[in-house]
């Protein structure tokens, strides 16, 4: 959950206010008989803050994907829906890749998520919902759509028929959702396609190598030419170099390579590389359980800002000033 601080700074307000709020938040919520006595802002008060301040998420459905694997795109969807959750956004994960990492990093230790539906057995019926197969994650505020290895199968067994329009009714009914996420894998099968025409935005994380570049022209050939298939408009790209180092010379040239071939799709924001990467796979966790990441965390939170801002529908009545300003 956020720190104090962390909310101050979302929301543009004192630390003081915040302190402020969460006590009485603290002794409504314990009057109510739950607890309540951590020092950081849970999911509920972050949406009560938010209610305060009038404030609410942009709603958007965006896919990470690109036809590479190794690139980072689970790592990269499963903190993208933790630091949006973490600060009030209601989110959802939607996990296509058969090998379930986002899954498994996500998934509650005393849950069995083989043991639900995976989101391709929940929509191979025709009149199937997305809803037969939502759990909750490990992390309060962000909800889970899994997956599991047998979806191989599924992949090469289903097809939707038309691609776009395979999610975007089953998608139209989870309302409550200010940011869907989709994890997609390497691949462009119908249902694959039916996620990538659903969404408004495409991330495409590259690492810093001609293949993961080349991945990614292959990604937007291949999009482009479903779009018109399908009479659809092409979703907002961008590209998010992942394990980047600007003291290294194999970064840069991929830096300056994408912004000779497609400068309007470059992320300003990169994801810098580091050790904390592979040790939170590897810990099955997010790096927002882990401490000494400062700058990771920064880099992940600007980007997911960036994918669903916070917007303000009014000024609130009394403007709390922050501190120093």
């Amino acid at each position: 959950m956020l720190t104090q601080t962390e909310a101050a700074n979302l929301l543009g307000v004192a630390p003081e206010w915040i302190r402020e709020r969460l006590s009485h938040w603290r002794a409504a919520s314990e009057g109510a008989g739950a607890g309540a006595s951590e020092s950081g802002c849970p999911f509920p008060f972050m949406q009560q803050l938010l209610q305060e301040r009038q404030a609410r998420y942009q709603r958007v459905i965006a896919t990470v994907g690109v036809q590479k694997g190794g690139v980072g795109k689970s790592f990269l969807a499963v903190n993208l829906a933790v630091c949006l959750a973490r600060e009030g956004c209601r989110t959802l994960l939607i996990d296509l890749d058969p090998q379930a990492c986002s899954t498994y990093l996500l998934a509650p230790e005393n849950v069995d998520s083989a043991a639900g539906k995976t989101v391709l057995e929940a929509c191979i019926e025709p009149s199937g919902s997305l809803k037969a197969c939502i759990m909750p994650s490990a992390y309060e505020g962000l909800d889970l759509a899994p997956c599991r290895e047998t979806a191989r199968q599924l992949h090469r067994v289903s097809s939707p028929g038309d691609p776009a329009g395979f999610f975007s009714a089953r998608l139209a009914e989870l309302t409550e959702y200010d940011c869907i996420l989709f994890d997609v894998p390497p691949a462009f099968s119908d249902i694959v396609v039916g996620a990538y025409l659903a969404s408004a935005l495409v991330l495409m994380p590259a690492l810093s190598d001609v293949w993961s570049l080349e991945a990614v022209d292959f990604t937007l050939t291949d999009l482009r030419r479903e779009c018109e298939r399908w009479h659809r408009k092409l979703p907002e790209c961008r590209v998010v170099l992942n394990r980047f180092s600007g003291n290294r010379n194999a970064s840069m040239a991929a830096r300056g390579d994408l912004l000779e071939r497609h400068p309007e799709l470059l992320s300003p924001v990169t994801i810098r590389d580091t050790a904390a990467v592979p040790n939170a796979l590897n810990l099955g966790i997010s790096i927002f359980r882990m401490s000494g990441v400062a700058p990771l965390r920064a880099e992940v939170t600007a980007l997911a800002r960036s994918v669903c801002p916070l917007v303000t529908d009014a000024a609130p009545a009394q403007q709390p000033a922050q501190a120093g300003l």
